[in-house]
């Protein structure tokens, strides 16, 4: 499907492109080529970002500032330029792992690089011409947890049969950086977890709409539940809302989880805390399941 895409775009792109101004474009209609394989993501402020875990999927080109595509990694893709140009790639992601809702990551910086298009040729972004992102210098983290110091920020809360464990196992996976993850157990009477970070917050932006992502690295054997819980009244009434539910996975993955529009419909809210649970709380017994995480950020 892919490659279908591709020869698609290479046939029917320059007549799309003919219907703009000429004055916009310096050739022909012949397209020049563009390959990028893959993407980097470096940390340049570790106590502060943490481990540099990413899930990249597409890059936002821009050419001279103009817009010219969204195009899944690895890509190859023809652009309507020649000579020299500046290309602006930005990196995308998959909210809330859904690959029907793909967008650019506001809190991840662009990458900015001269080039020389040539048409009929195809420009590679490989090897030490590979992209390279950062977090971006306006990224807040409110919060964060990779549980490094072999301790655990996430408590749990009152509902909940068991804790988070530090884990130094056979399951962790080395491309996500640390020694070690935290880990939830349930079995036999042990069949509901519910956690959330001690410290209420009350920095987040909850009135302007403002992006707010948690990221987090996980791994399960069955579905875990990612929401907030709103304080108000010095915390006297209490709101509890599931966002999402996340999927089993038997592989390490990372996903960005967007809390904008929970936390802005709670804006009137004193503080607020981040939630992760599983299993079941009307289960008197249950098979054993295991919940891996680590690497979680609130940023905003």
């Amino acid at each position: 499907m892919k490659k279908f895409y591709n020869i698609f775009l290479y046939i029917f792109l320059p007549f799309a492109f003919a219907l703009t101004s000429c004055d916009d474009y310096v050739n022909d209609g012949i397209p020049s080529f563009i390959q990028i394989d893959s993407v980097n993501f470096r940390i340049t402020n570790p106590s502060v970002q943490g481990s540099a875990s990413s899930n990249i999927s597409d890059v936002w080109v821009y050419i001279d500032n103009q817009h010219v595509g969204v195009y899944e990694l690895p890509a190859f893709f023809p652009v309507l330029f020649a000579g020299e140009h500046t290309l602006i790639l930005r990196p995308g992601i998959k909210v809330n792992g859904i690959a029907g809702t793909r967008m650019y990551y506001p809190f991840y910086s662009r990458d900015t690089i001269a080039v020389n298009l040539i048409q009929d040729s195809v420009l590679q972004l490989n090897g030490d011409k590979t992209p390279v992102f950062t977090y971006t210098p306006q990224a807040d983290f409110a919060w964060s947890e990779n549980f490094e110091d072999y301790q655990s920020d996430l408590v749990k809360t009152t509902k909940s049969n068991t804790i988070v464990h530090i884990y130094n196992g056979e399951n962790l996976e080395p491309k996500y950086g640390g020694n070690v993850c935290g880990q939830i157990l349930l079995q036999d009477s042990t069949t509901f977890f519910e956690v959330y970070n001690s410290e209420k917050l009350t920095c987040l932006p909850a009135g302007d709409g403002s992006s707010i992502y948690l990221e987090m690295d996980f791994k399960c054997d069955t579905v875990m539940t990612v929401g907030i819980y709103a304080y108000y009244d010095a915390s006297v009434n209490i709101v509890q809302v599931p966002i999402m539910r996340v999927n089993p996975t038997d592989k390490w993955k990372k996903i960005y989880i967007y809390l904008t529009n929970a936390i802005s419909q709670y804006f009137l809210a004193d503080s607020f805390r981040i939630y992760i649970s599983g299993g079941s709380i009307a289960d008197s017994t249950t098979v054993r399941k295991e919940f891996y995480i680590d690497n979680l950020k609130l940023i905003y």
